[in-house]
């Protein structure tokens, strides 16, 4: 079965994918991460703010990792940019001109669509009469 389907289609070739996409990938997939653990120390230290007595030392210490965790998710996100524009510049213009998408949406979507290699067109594929 699997024969006859590569006989009657001729489906393309894999290619492994940029080694640039993969260190993307992993970057911005951190930083979301990083930005997940933030929205948790926030909402860990508004917690803390509402206790009769709330520990000093906890909320310095939650603070400390908030600070560390932004400084490292700017420093990832410079290196991220970076990249993108070294791999796929055309798309970065392209896609950061787009009013209303920021830094973020454009690496998201130029990461996960790796430089929208495999899009041919704008349509979704079950809008499409192609």
């Amino acid at each position: 079965m699997d024969m006859r389907y590569a006989i009657e289609q001729c489906p393309p070739y894999w290619e492994m994918p940029d080694t640039a996409y993969f260190e993307a990938k992993q970057l911005y997939n951190t930083i979301r991460e990083y930005a997940e653990q933030l929205k948790r120390f926030n909402n860990q230290l508004h917690s803390l703010q509402l206790l009769p007595v709330p520990s000093r030392d906890t909320i310095k210490s939650i603070g400390k990792m908030k600070k560390l965790l932004e400084k490292e998710m700017d420093i990832l996100e410079v290196k991220l940019a970076a990249l993108l524009q070294q791999w796929q510049p055309e798309q970065v213009k392209s896609v950061g001109s787009v009013k209303g998408i920021g830094k973020r949406d454009t690496a998201m979507l130029i990461v996960f669509t790796q430089g929208f290699r495999y899009t041919r067109s704008c349509r979704l594929p079950f809008f499409s009469t192609v």
